[in-house]
């Protein structure tokens, strides 16, 4: 059963095969506002894993201002290196779902979760707490998901920039660009989903793409195998808004 607040979807303890029938349909609730995205059901702090949509343009009238006083100093600093005012919103506004997000599951205020950052650059909660989060923007759309399960990633693309197999020579391993012969169009679900993976991860994405495969399947998991040693990962593709291809991973532990 899965439990619905708003645009929020949280999914129960219920093991992969749970994830793997339900992901898909995470994403296709209608656009709302910041403050729906942020009312956590009260059943989200016994789930393994739970994804949000945070819809930019919604979020972006309803704070009306930048809302750099929800951010540390490192993440105001990161938000304002970024020229275009779109992607001071886009930024600003996705930190600050995320310390909401994680503020409510830990009983802090936001500014009150400390983050430490991996080799990698990579954020986690400082002080060790086994829940772990992942999110991307793209466009006027951004996704979040916490785990208690294990490290997790998500990626969103918008899909409207042209043919990926022919601009990125060298990311796409052999088996991926014959799906794509078979499946035009299914570029940006390989993309994401590998953005995903490697975020799930951990790891620097450009130096382990080109040792990725991942392909889609039918019933919307995504087939990872690794040209190297690597832990075992489990990725889906989503649902996503009409322009754009989303994929969610977890490192099984």
């Amino acid at each position: 059963m899965q439990h619905k607040t708003g645009i929020i979807t949280a999914l129960p303890p219920s093991g992969a095969d749970v994830l793997n029938a339900l992901l898909p349909a995470l994403l296709s609730a209608p656009a709302d506002t910041l403050t729906a995205l942020l009312h956590l059901p009260a059943a989200c702090g016994s789930v393994h894993t739970a994804l949000w949509r945070l819809d930019i343009a919604p979020a972006r009238a309803r704070a009306g201002v930048l809302p750099l006083a929800d951010l540390s100093n490192d993440e105001q600093a990161r938000c304002l290196r970024y020229r275009r005012p779109e992607d001071q919103w886009r930024h600003a506004l996705t930190r600050q779902a995320l310390r909401r997000l994680l503020a409510l599951q830990l009983g802090c205020a936001p500014l009150q979760v400390a983050l430490a950052y991996s080799a990698q650059g990579k954020p986690e909660l400082a002080d060790g707490t086994p829940l772990w989060f992942n999110v991307s923007h793209a466009g006027d759309h951004a996704l979040l998901a916490l785990s208690t399960h294990g490290p997790v990633g998500v990626d969103i693309e918008r899909t409207n920039h042209g043919q990926l197999f022919d601009s990125v020579p060298g990311v796409f391993s052999m088996a991926e660009h014959a799906h794509g012969q078979r499946h035009p169009g299914s570029a940006y679900a390989i993309w994401s989903g590998k953005e995903a993976v490697l975020k799930a991860w951990g790891v620097g994405i450009a130096t382990h793409l080109p040792a990725l495969s991942v392909l889609p399947q039918p019933d919307g998991r995504l087939a990872v195998h690794f040209d190297c040693a690597a832990p075992q990962i489990s990725a889906w593709t989503l649902a996503a808004p009409d322009g754009y291809a989303a994929a969610l991973a977890l490192l099984q532990r």
